[in-house]
């Protein structure tokens, strides 16, 4: 009995890191795209060196230690165990559901600011201000929709 429990857990575990990996391949491609896009169509190539040491530390360090919870969760569930919570299912669906609204918007933030995407915080010389779309609501809506993609993310692994 115990066993089939587990065999049911497992497999369970195994749909919910399915679907992170599916968001997160997704997540990777839109920005890659939008941003590669944007790379091409700019006028002047912004160095990552313009963002200043402090800056570009905290967000590369942070970013890589999100980035290396999620692949840890991936790859062997078991190395973050340490921070798992005991969420219903119910709720790490609704991460998954979360996940896709994020994806969602971030594509409707990535066409709406189009050349004025940057791989840094520094934004380009020829910027237009942008006040269409998620925009005329909310002014770091990249910010806003990637904290919401990582909350659906820590759902989706009940960590």
């Amino acid at each position: 009995m115990a066993q089939g429990y587990e065999e049911i857990r497992m497999r369970r575990e195994s749909v919910f890191r399915s679907i992170t990996a599916v968001l997160l391949v997704t997540a990777a491609v839109i920005s890659g795209y939008h941003r590669h896009k944007a790379e091409k169509a700019g006028e002047e190539h912004i160095s990552l060196q313009e963002e200043g040491l402090p800056i570009a530390v905290a967000l590369r360090s942070s970013g890589l230690v999100l980035m290396l919870s999620v692949l840890a969760y991936l790859i062997n569930p078991s190395w973050m165990r340490w921070s798992s919570l005991g969420l219903l299912r119910w709720l790490r669906w609704s991460g998954a559901g979360l996940g896709v609204v994020s994806l969602s918007l971030a594509l409707w933030i990535f066409r709406t600011i189009g050349k004025n995407t940057t791989s840094t915080v520094q934004t380009r010389e020829q910027h237009e201000l942008v006040t269409g779309g998620p925009y005329r609501w909310v002014r770091h809506t990249i910010y806003t929709v990637g904290s919401l993609f990582f909350v659906s993310l820590s759902l989706l692994a009940a960590n």
